[in-house]
């Protein structure tokens, strides 16, 4: 691949965590939907969270919507981004399909949020106890990985896909707000 910028030069979203689900499939020999299934989804006791959608799941999709350059105020439903698991029929299919470590879970609002609620709360399930993580290892996910680059997540992205997605001025919050959740370095 070639690189957007210089590496320390520069924070942007990339397709590292596609890369890192491609090593774990093969340092494991799993797949990534199963490895995900077994380690998080099935403790929390998660329902329809997966790489590969039921039927049940895709009549309740919700659709993508794309606007087009000149009139930012319409937009109008597409074909969704990531369509290959939605089409798979056979079982030939479904093996085929690239397991996303960045994009490839399909799920409800409510079950996504469990997820997070888990992350929130030291890598252990408020609603059934379970823990998915190690207190530890959740802590070092809120710290800055890079101490030497403090503000690198706080510069805000451009829309990279225009038609799809808004800028974001910041990312994170600012010191002093949302403390319980930030952790200075």
């Amino acid at each position: 691949m070639p690189l957007v910028n210089q590496p320390g030069s520069k924070w942007e979203y990339g397709i590292n965590i596609d890369w890192a689900g491609i090593v774990l499939e093969r340092a494991t020999g799993s797949r990534l939907n199963d490895l995900i299934q077994k380690g998080i989804i099935e403790p929390l006791g998660l329902k329809n969270v997966t790489m590969a959608p039921t039927d049940e799941m895709k009549k309740n999709l919700a659709s993508m919507h794309q606007r087009w350059p000149g009139d930012a105020s319409k937009a109008e439903e597409r074909d969704h981004i990531y369509r290959e698991p939605l089409i798979a029929e056979t079982a030939e299919e479904k093996e085929k399909i690239f397991h996303s470590g960045g994009a490839g879970c399909f799920a409800q609002p409510s079950q996504y949020v469990q997820v997070l609620a888990a992350l929130l709360n030291e890598g252990k399930s408020p609603k059934n106890g379970a823990q998915i993580l190690k207190p530890e290892t959740v802590n070092l996910m809120w710290e800055n990985q890079i101490p030497e680059h403090p503000d690198f997540a706080r510069e805000g992205m451009a829309a990279a896909k225009t038609e799809q997605t808004n800028p974001a001025p910041e990312l994170y919050p600012q010191e002093g707000k949302y403390n319980r959740f930030y952790h200075s370095p």
